[in-house]
């Protein structure tokens, strides 16, 4: 019999194991150091991460120049509340029939996406799944089939995209499957090997936060530790010199510009160094003046937020300042506080029963009518991914406040 609960069932997977849903790699995602600290997120945000899998921001490199600074841009005024009208569209795979799949939906862009097919089978009170992969090259109007076929050996996985051609699939485990063609074949990796393109979007770019022996692919079993966490090229090891920023060492992020941005938390600030040389150098801005706060940057990578949440709090690098913003909700966590450029950001508001998500601008949240989202994430073309209650998903071309919405499902 078919299992028809799966949103109860992927519940109750993901709290047998914590941490090998990898968080959405969004543009400006961090790779964060894990730390054993109090859990402030629902059952389901490592799962829901998943669902909304995207590449990182720091692929989109083009016209990166190390004299450039950030600061505040012209910002247009929100006018007139932004409008949430989907347009539907299924997702038709080529001998993929199953209409009891739960299906993620990975983005790489506005064009280019994976669309992975799970489905699931109790008997005897185990349970079976089996997967199917297809890939869209023009906004999912078509999809192809790929190789994949039986290959993840029914266990559960986690899918790395970046791009159209180049996806990373990590059998819970078992090891890695790699394509570089578009899916017509897969290349094998033990799990202690994870190809250097799964790291890259894993980490969110080319340089990752890690603790000394760790892959970054480690589950809470096993994590691995350290006193002071390093920055690591993926593919070449550790850097030289280590950055010295004082306190403990938390996130570290690549924008789309090639910039670096490294945090710490130190007592009640929070401290944030740039780096303009890949990793060579190091200059701090701020502090931040809050403890253990997160930093969100606009695909382009020319505007730096900071966001703290209980409280919730919001500042924006102007020079080297972190200025204080007004007219962030106060039911707000600051993981879902992403910015998407103009001085506009995308924002998941409420609580369980009442997640909601609009737009914030110039001290202004205006709620997007009719969403309700358990999880959000932008792409590096400024491109917006929405997965709803229902765990389809939203997306939204265009920029700023008003786009085209699509809505897919299989």
């Amino acid at each position: 019999m078919a299992d028809t609960r799966l949103e109860e069932r992927f519940a109750a997977f993901e709290a047998q194991v914590t941490g090998t849903f990898r968080p959405a790699p969004i543009t400006g995602m961090t790779t964060r150091v894990r730390r054993r600290r109090r859990l402030r997120r629902g059952l389901l945000t490592g799962f829901l991460a998943a669902l909304v899998a995207t590449p990182a921001g720091g692929y989109a490199v083009a016209g990166y120049h190390d004299d450039a600074r950030p600061g505040p841009t012209p910002t247009p005024t929100m006018t007139g509340p932004p409008r949430f009208d989907p347009v539907d569209r299924q997702i038709a795979v080529p001998g993929v029939t199953w209409r009891d799949a739960h299906v993620r939906l990975a983005l790489t862009d506005a064009a280019h996406g994976w669309a992975f097919f799970e489905r699931c089978e109790d008997e005897n009170e185990s349970t079976t799944c089996t997967y199917a992969l297809g890939v869209t090259a023009d906004a999912g109007a078509t999809w192809n089939a790929t190789a994949l076929g039986t290959r993840a050996d029914g266990r559960p996985v986690n899918i790395y995209p970046l791009d159209g051609r180049t996806l990373a699939v990590h059998v819970i485990t078992k090891g890695f499957l790699l394509t570089t063609d578009g899916g017509a074949t897969f290349t094998e990796y033990p799990e202690s090997e994870p190809p250097v393109q799964a790291q890259r979007v894993n980490a969110g770019g080319d340089f990752a936060l890690l603790c000394p022996g760790a892959t970054g692919f480690q589950d809470g079993a096993s994590s691995v530790e350290c006193a002071r966490p390093q920055v690591y090229k993926i593919g070449a090891g550790a850097v030289t010199p280590q950055p010295t920023l004082r306190g403990d060492l938390a996130e570290l992020w690549q924008g789309g510009d090639g910039k670096l941005w490294l945090t710490s938390w130190d007592g009640d600030v929070t401290r944030v160094a740039i780096s303009y040389d890949s990793a060579r150098t190091w200059q701090e801005v701020g502090p931040v003046p809050a403890a253990e706060a997160k930093l969100t940057l606009s695909p382009t990578g020319n505007e730096v937020w900071a966001v703290t949440d209980e409280p919730a709090g919001l500042w924006r690098l102007d020079g080297s300042r972190f200025v204080a913003q007004k007219g962030l909700p106060t039911e707000v966590f600051q993981h879902n506080v992403l910015a998407i450029g103009d001085g506009i950001l995308l924002i998941k508001d409420g609580n369980d029963d009442t997640l909601t998500g609009g737009f914030w601008q110039d001290g202004r949240y205006q709620e997007l009518a009719g969403l309700r989202t358990v999880g959000m994430s932008v792409l590096p073309d400024g491109t917006i991914v929405v997965v709803e209650r229902g765990l389809t998903t939203v997306v939204g071309t265009g920029e700023g406040v008003h786009r085209t919405w699509t809505r897919f499902s299989s």
